[in-house]
């Protein structure tokens, strides 16, 4: 009897689902429940099972037993209680995996809304720019002498104006502003400067522009558009705390500001008067392009 307790608690047999009975049935609910499951395993019988029969009769001993069954259902309910407690632990699992994959996917979502929203004003500002300089020098067209109209321009047009205006819709180059110290005028140089802005992104190249006293200027240009807005985003008047742990961390804490490039074309507006005037005044008033304070 002790082989065939075993291999029912081995092969995770539960006497009552055998017997087809609650684990509540009184003795005659158990007695009446094996004379029909033996009517159906004796040996004897068509199709019968004498291993099934076996079990079932072991079953019905266990269950008649008051010492038997008590010891049984005892274990049954540690069983139990364990499949109950792993299937919670198993839910649980899932509920934190789907939050956190719930959570991600909204924070995905928040940080492309708001890289739309900020290049789409951008985007927005350019073209005010450009709608109120084209404004602006179709009053002074009209104001000034027709025989000087195309080598003439008020001076107080701000050049800042004249020169952002020029518009296009690349948005992964920027300007970075860095304090500029002519004890350090060795140490920064395109390659120190990727690997201090490479943090923000994949970068493509670095281009070291001119610098006054105070400041140096470089344009980097990154990948992705959104890489470009992250840079242009950081607040670089806090501590360089972002770099810490890096090698470049000193030289990181020279950075004083980032912006989105303004890109140069042959054409300010699509206005072809408009363009010969802002060319002629560029002409007499800025050697180049770098001569524009930012």
């Amino acid at each position: 009897m002790e082989d065939i307790f075993n291999q029912i608690i081995k092969d995770n047999v539960d006497i009552y689902d055998y017997l087809e009975i609650p684990h509540t049935a009184t003795p005659s609910e158990i007695r009446t429940a094996y004379r029909q499951h033996a009517l159906i395993y004796h040996p004897d019988k068509q199709n019968g099972d004498d291993t099934k029969f076996t079990i079932l009769l072991r079953c019905y001993e266990i269950l008649s037993d008051e010492t038997l069954r008590k010891k049984y259902d005892q274990l049954r309910s540690v069983k139990l209680q364990r499949e109950i407690d792993w299937d919670k632990l198993t839910e649980l699992t899932k509920q934190f995996q789907d939050e956190l994959r719930a959570s991600e996917e909204k924070a995905h979502a928040n940080k492309k809304r708001k890289w739309k929203h900020s290049l789409e004003q951008l985007k927005e500002d350019g073209l005010k720019r450009r709608r109120i300089l084209e404004q602006r020098l179709y009053e002074e067209k009209n104001d000034i002498n027709t025989t000087k109209k195309t080598s003439s321009i008020s001076d107080d047009v701000p050049l800042e104006d004249l020169i952002q205006s020029n518009f296009d819709s690349s948005n992964n180059t920027v300007r970075l502003k860095y304090s500029y110290r002519q004890s350090l005028r060795d140490l920064i140089d395109s390659q120190v400067i990727e690997e201090i802005m490479s943090i923000f992104g994949t970068i493509e190249s670095v281009v070291v522009q001119d610098h006054d006293d105070r400041y140096g200027y470089a344009l980097v240009r990154y990948k992705y558009d959104e890489e470009a807005l992250d840079a242009c985003n950081h607040n670089y008047n806090e501590s360089a705390s972002k770099w810490d742990g890096t090698k470049v961390r000193k030289l990181a804490s020279l950075l004083r500001g980032c912006s989105i490039a303004v890109a140069q074309t042959d054409d300010y507006t699509n206005n072809p008067n408009v363009n010969a005037i802002l060319k002629d005044y560029l002409a007499r008033h800025v050697k180049s392009v770098s001569d524009k304070k930012l």
